[in-house]
């Protein structure tokens, strides 16, 4: 079985975290802590491909068939410094 490593980006607010991945659209977690926004996301990505293997929607080649095992590495940008 192969190991793909996805950036999976986090990104703090006012009220919680979010969590996506640009290598998969549309798939995002969010929550009060970062480790409930990592479970969030987590199941939102599980979700997402059983429903595209459900519906026979074609994903990237590197998710298909279930032979490849995703490892997601969890980023945070450096915050911005605004100056007025």
């Amino acid at each position: 079985m192969k190991t793909k490593n996805v950036a999976a980006i986090i990104e703090a607010s006012k009220s919680g975290f979010g969590i996506y991945t640009n290598d998969l659209p549309g798939i995002t977690g969010y929550g009060d802590t970062i480790d409930e926004a990592k479970h969030e996301f987590f199941d939102a990505f599980r979700e997402v491909l059983a429903t595209y293997r459900d519906e026979c929607i074609p994903t990237p080649s590197d998710y298909n068939n279930g032979d490849v095992h995703v490892n997601f590495v969890y980023v945070s940008p450096p915050a911005t410094v605004y100056v007025s």
